[in-house]
């Protein structure tokens, strides 16, 4: 027998504020998500802007003009999240 936990990936919580946002997102990671390795950023066709490797538990990053990104936080066990956060200036 397989337990559900095994099936399904470890869900990790990610908050991302203020949104939408002049340009600078604060990222508030719970401590289940220590595991997180690189959040990549994305334009909102999904070209890849740039890569951003977390310091700590709570991170700051600059997104580069007004319009739709994508984030998408990869962690070690493969899993992916993406969150959408508006930029307007």
């Amino acid at each position: 027998l397989v337990s559900a936990k095994e099936i399904m990936p470890d869900r990790f919580s990610i908050q991302v504020s203020p949104n939408p946002s002049s340009g600078s997102v604060n990222l508030t990671i719970d401590a289940q998500a220590s595991q997180l390795l690189q959040i990549r950023i994305h334009d909102a066709s999904g070209q890849w802007l740039s890569d951003v490797v977390p310091t700590s538990d709570n991170s700051n990053i600059q997104l580069p003009n007004s319009g739709l990104f994508l984030l998408e936080f990869r962690f070690e066990n493969g899993s992916k999240e993406v969150q959408r956060v508006i930029v307007t200036r």
